[in-house]
C-alpha cells in the first residue's frame, strides 16, 4: 500500500493514513479506512517520509511501537500486523538536526537502513539502465532506432544524473519520441544538457570516425544483401579492404555473406 507523503496535504495526512469514523469532522458522512487499515498483513510503503507532518509523527510513532492506532474521531483500537517500508530523498538525520523530523521516529524506522547511492556513484550501472528503458521503450513507442553509438553512450555514462534514475528514463523517452527512428542515435542527437557540462571527455574523432565507418560498412553490406563484391564497388574500395573492415567491426561472423560469385 503506497502512501506518497508529499502528494497529501497536511491537514488530510492524519485522516488518510489512519482513516475517520463517521462525524470525525463536519462532511465526514461515514467512516472510511486509511492506508494502513487498508494495507492489513501487508506492507505500507511510505515515499518521502520526511514530509509527514509533525503532529503525525507522534501518531505514527505510537502505531509502530504498539501495532495498534485509532481512526481519526473514533475511539476503538485497531490492531494491525503491516509492515512499514519508508524512503527519503533527503538525509533523515540532518532533518532530526534541524528538528525537521522526530528524532524517536527516525531511530524506529532505521531497523534496518538500506542506502542506494546516486547513480553517478555507479557508473557501471549507467549503461544497463539506458539498455533497459531503451530496449522498453523501443518496443512501446514501436521506433526502429538500433541503439547508440558510442559516442553517446559515452556521454550518457559520463553525465552525473542529478535526478537519478527518473531522469535517465526521462530522458531516453525523450530520445526516442523526437530520434525514434534514426537506425544509429548519435551524440548530436542528445538533449543539450547532457553535453553543456561535460563530467569527462565524452568522445574523441577516433572514436566518431569509426562509428560512422561501421554503420556505413553495415548499410552497404545490407543495401547489396551482403554482396561483398557490390558492396565495395559501392563504397570505391577494394574486396579485400571490405573483408578487413568486416572483421574489424565483427560482420564475419553471424552475418548473411555473399562471397559476390
Amino acid at each position: 500500500m503506497p502512501v506518497h507523503c508529499a502528494a497529501i496535504p497536511e491537514g488530510l495526512f492524519e485522516s488518510e493514513v489512519f482513516g475517520y469514523d463517521k462525524g470525525a469532522f463536519t462532511s465526514a458522512f461515514r467512516s472510511k479506512q486509511g492506508k494502513i487499515e487498508l494495507a492489513g498483513s501487508g506492507t505500507i510503503f511510505f515515499d518521502e517520509v520526511s514530509e509527514i507532518p509533525m503532529p503525525v509523527q507522534v501518531k505514527l510513532l505510537r502505531f509502530l511501537q504498539e501495532k495498534e492506532f485509532s481512526r481519526l474521531g473514533g475511539n476503538d483500537i485497531i490492531k494491525s500486523e503491516a509492515r512499514i517500508i519508508s524512503a527519503s530523498s533527503v538525509d533523515l538525520q540532518n532533518q532530526v538536526k534541524e528538528k525537521k523530523f522526530r528524532d524517536d521516529l527516525f531511530y524506529r524506522l532505521g531497523v534496518i537502513p538500506l542506502r542506494l547511492p546516486a547513480l553517478r556513484e555507479r557508473r557501471e550501472d549507467i549503461k544497463e539502465l539506458v539498455d533497459f528503458y531503451f530496449a522498453v521503450m523501443k518496443k512501446q513507442f514501436l521506433c526502429k532506432a538500433g541503439g547508440f553509438s558510442h559516442g553517446a553512450m559515452e556521454i550518457l555514462c559520463g553525465y552525473d544524473w542529478p535526478g537519478n534514475v527518473r531522469e535517465l528514463k526521462n530522458i531516453i523517452e525523450r530520445i526516442l519520441v523526437l530520434k525514434g527512428n534514426k537506425s544509429i542515435i548519435e551524440p548530436y542527437d542528445l538533449p543539450a544538457e547532457l553535453k553543456t557540462v561535460p563530467r569527462r571527455a565524452a568522445y574523441s574523432l577516433k572514436t566518431e570516425v569509426e562509428d560512422f565507418e561501421k554503420r556505413l560498412v553495415k548499410e552497404t553490406l545490407e543495401g547489396s544483401g551482403w554482396n561483398q563484391t557490390r558492396a565495395a564497388e559501392n563504397l570505391g574500395t577494394t574486396r579485400r579492404i571490405l573483408r578487413y573492415k568486416m572483421q574489424k567491426y565483427g560482420f564475419g561472423n553471424g552475418q548473411k555473406e555473399n562471397s559476390g560469385n
